[in-house]
């Protein structure tokens, strides 16, 4: 139960995160867009198809996205390999 409430203000702080967070430098690239990703990239859970959709017309935006403040500390290349597989994606090197 206390892991389940840690999680959930995990991806609560985040989301707040994401609220104000700027757009990504290239490309177009908003942080905010990702949104449907964080139960993926902070917690134990797959990635949602709405993630997959986004994460299919914007691959170009992962390096951008995994070097931010607001995901840095979450990235792992176990995170990477769970939405790589789940969502059926080449995770560019960066």
């Amino acid at each position: 139960m206390a892991s389940g409430v840690s999680m959930f203000l995990i991806v609560v702080g985040v989301g707040l995160l994401l609220i104000g967070a700027p757009t990504l430098t290239s490309a177009g690239c908003s942080i905010s867009q990702f949104q449907p990703c964080l139960p993926a990239i902070v917690g134990k859970s797959s990635p949602s198809s709405a993630c997959c959709q986004i994460l299919h017309g914007k691959t170009y935006c992962y390096c951008e996205l995994k070097n931010t403040p607001v995901f840095k500390q979450y990235y792992s290349s176990s995170v990477a390999h769970k939405i790589s597989s789940a969502c059926h994606i080449s995770i560019p090197h960066c």
